[in-house]
């Protein structure tokens, strides 16, 4: 499925498909590419908040336990990439790599029993995280897509390429 994503000034949610269930699946793959829409600059503490790309939620809640990869901007024209997620309520993330406008990135996100596996892939690098997790995985998944924020919204429109295959 691909799709440009659009999150308007002053939102937090994207346009674009956002839902779809997965049923038994652990392997989740995704292609994405950041336009020059995605830099921001704010001059406060917002600047470290994580903005939410793609990923998957393993339980009946996100916020609960999910696996997504998580993005800002680096404050230098390029995107910063994290691992994100939350085990048992709890927020965690680690930066994974840094990317520049339009360089396409092949993410993918293993969801096994006691562990997220975060891979992405450009060119000329390739980078993973492991998450360990105290609870093992629903079978049944939601899909979780474009999001802007932290608690601040969008300070402009942001357009993102986006494919899950």
């Amino acid at each position: 499925m691909a799709s440009n994503y659009l999150i308007k000034k002053g939102n937090h949610k994207s346009s674009g498909i956002n839902f779809g269930l997965s049923l038994f699946k652990s392997e989740f793959n995704y292609v994405a590419k950041f336009t020059k829409s995605c830099i921001y600059s704010f001059k406060n503490e917002d600047k470290f908040d994580i903005n939410k790309l793609c990923g998957v939620s393993t339980s009946y809640n996100h916020h609960n336990q999910s696996a997504r990869f998580g993005w800002r901007s680096n404050g230098a024209g390029g995107i910063q990439l994290f691992a994100y997620w939350y085990d048992c309520g709890e927020r965690k993330s680690e930066a994974i790599m840094h990317l520049d406008i339009e360089e396409e990135v092949h993410l993918k996100i293993q969801c096994l029993d006691d562990k997220f596996v975060f891979y992405a892939d450009t060119l000329f690098e390739n980078r993973f995280c492991v998450a360990k997790i105290n609870k093992k995985p629903s079978f049944l998944k939601y899909n979780l897509f474009p999001y802007f924020g932290g608690n601040r919204k969008s300070p402009q429109e942001i357009t993102i390429n986006l494919i899950k295959y």
